[in-house]
């Protein structure tokens, strides 16, 4: 039963792209339709996390606005190098999260918008009977209002959310004002994500991200722990981070687009929570590094491609 703030190490965002990250068209790359990606998080603590993920994406423009529905899963694997954890906590080797996007995407008078999404969610371990605890609803609604001049443009976004970017589903507000500098330098500040971007030329760029990340998966399984006479039903693992990344995309081909980065999380948190969230049982890990590469297929090019325009960043 400990409780420890301690820094670990966790590019838990991995597990979650979420749309409130989105900021400006990124017309040079297009709509990514279809992505795979890996991470690796070698130590947290006596932990490893590996991680594999694939994001599918549709976008219908509609007369009112614009839908967007996605599909994205994910399957990570635990490796406990401690043997007693890895005896106790087994449970939590493998856990798969299966989201469900839907985005409605309005424009209003003078470059004001609306965006809500609806993002149910299976988070779970799979070894027990399926039950809604298994079962998150994540959601988020935003206004915003974007300025246009000659090849340059900066919006303001605000709004509400309620997920798990911080670990165990809460609401929490969305912030965030972007600004493209000039044709090649774009950036971001505010709640979830801060960033620089640099489009070095149309088939390179860079970035440096901060944000939070956080996961919350339900075991489905009873768990014992030894010298603990109780069986808990339903705990979770809940993980949060705080994550800084520096990242190079690289522009195969008119569609293809391939990305490595490598992160650092100076602070985190992993811990097994039981029905009520309670805390019963803190892995105090350290922090680490992550690596993740991934490789993604975009449709719907424009002709001002090669004109290094400003990026969409996710």
């Amino acid at each position: 039963m400990m409780r420890t703030n301690i820094c670990i190490s966790a590019v838990v965002l991995l597990f979650f792209k979420s749309a409130l990250s989105q900021q400006f068209i990124n017309r040079e790359r297009g709509f990514e339709l279809v992505r795979v990606d890996y991470t690796v998080i070698p130590s947290l603590g006596d932990i490893q996390l590996d991680r594999q993920g694939v994001n599918l994406n549709f976008f219908k423009k509609l007369n009112s606005g614009g839908l967007r529905l996605g599909l994205a899963y994910s399957r990570s694997e635990l490796t406990f190098k401690d043997a007693d954890e890895s005896h106790q906590f087994g449970d939590f080797d493998n856990f798969h999260i299966l989201r469900f996007n839907m985005s409605y995407i309005r424009p209003l008078a003078k470059n004001w918008s609306i965006n809500i999404s609806l993002a149910p969610t299976l988070s779970s371990n799979f070894k027990g009977a399926l039950s809604t605890e298994d079962i998150i609803y994540t959601a988020f609604g935003t206004v915003g209002k974007q300025w246009i001049t000659t090849n340059k443009r900066s919006s303001l976004r605000f709004g509400l959310a309620f997920g798990t970017q911080f670990g165990s589903p809460l609401l929490f507000p969305v912030l965030s004002y972007q600004k493209q500098v000039n044709e090649k330098l774009s950036y971001a500040i505010g709640l979830p994500v801060t960033g620089i971007f640099y489009t070095i030329n149309k088939y390179n760029s860079i970035n440096f991200r901060i944000r939070p990340e956080g996961a919350f998966v339900n075991n489905s399984n009873i768990l014992r722990i030894a010298g603990d006479d109780r069986d808990f039903a339903n705990t979770k693992l809940q993980l949060n981070a705080f994550s800084l990344s520096l990242g190079y995309d690289l522009q195969l081909d008119k569609h293809w687009v391939t990305t490595f980065s490598v992160g650092y999380i100076p602070t985190s948190n992993i811990e097994v929570l039981d029905d009520n969230n309670d805390v019963i049982y803190d892995f105090e890990a350290d922090e680490s590094i992550s690596i993740n590469i991934g490789l993604s297929f975009n449709i719907n090019r424009t002709k001002n491609n090669d004109k290094n325009e400003t990026r969409s960043r996710n």
